[in-house]
């Protein structure tokens, strides 16, 4: 793959040729002619660009997902069920023993927006993936999603 300093100095170079050997003594017809080389060229490294960030985002995702630690690969759905743990344990446990202990039940026993807007992401995230995954099969971007 050439680098953007090669694309743009070969495409330059090569657009000068082809003015220079159109052989015309016009000026308008040459600042016509370097206009477009210059949008050719700015076309070509915009691609050139995204070539390499597309390549780069690959081979992150690939590195991510052929890792040996299976604790990142299982992170979200560790996240989601912790949630489950602490939404059980606030509203359903902590109730219940205060209730067979015959105190009140505390009104301050709450989980904080924090948590519900957090958990709630990484849930919608997961539950999106996990969907798509079942629907079309698994694929890369549905594997960096579920964990999977």
């Amino acid at each position: 793959m050439a680098t953007i300093k090669e694309t743009l100095t070969n495409g330059i170079s090569e657009g000068i040729r082809g003015i220079i050997s159109a052989g015309t003594s016009d000026s308008a017809k040459v600042a016509a002619a370097a206009q477009d080389l210059a949008a050719r060229q700015a076309d070509l490294v915009e691609a050139a660009v995204q070539e390499q960030a597309d390549t780069q985002k690959q081979a992150l995702m690939l590195a991510e997902l052929s890792q040996g630690n299976t604790y990142t690969k299982n992170a979200r759905p560790t996240v989601v069920y912790a949630g489950l743990f602490f939404i059980f344990l606030v509203h359903v446990a902590l109730p219940f023993i205060a209730f067979m202990q015959g105190k009140p039940i505390p009104a301050d026993l709450k989980l904080p927006s924090e948590f519900w807007w957090a958990w709630t992401g990484v849930v919608s995230v997961w539950v999106v993936g996990r969907s798509y995954e079942k629907a079309n099969g698994p694929s890369t971007v549905s594997k960096l999603i579920t964990g999977s």
